[in-house]
């Protein structure tokens, strides 16, 4: 919007030709954070190599123990890796994303046992 040339005097005391326009100091706005939805929101899990890795190796060790794995780990299993991986990365992890991060794990060593029997 142009304001050269915008003459209202005596309304809202704007009075200008040419001048520089100057907007009254505005009160400072505070940000906004988006509203939860019910209590399955969480935040996007960006997952780093390293993260992967610590979280593998430690249901690796869980079958070196001898955890039964023929069903998938039990829910109590997978509470302890989400608990092991967020005192780890320092980032607030929950037990959906680590059973959704070990399922796609899963699935990527089908693909190459698959393919290593052709």
């Amino acid at each position: 919007m142009n304001y050269l040339g915008l003459a209202m005097a005596g309304v809202d005391d704007f009075q200008m030709f040419g001048e520089d326009f100057l907007p009254p100091e505005a009160p400072e706005v505070q940000e906004v954070q988006p509203a939860q939805q019910g209590n399955s929101a969480t935040t996007r899990l960006n997952w780093t190599p390293l993260m992967s890795a610590h979280m593998l190796q430690k249901f690796t060790n869980l079958v070196a123990e001898g955890v039964r794995t023929d069903k998938g780990f039990k829910d109590f299993h997978v509470n302890v890796v989400t608990k092991d991986l967020q005192a780890f990365c320092g980032q607030p992890v929950v037990t959906s994303q680590v059973s959704n991060h070990l399922r796609k794990w899963r699935t990527k060593w089908q693909k190459v046992e698959r393919n290593q029997w052709r």
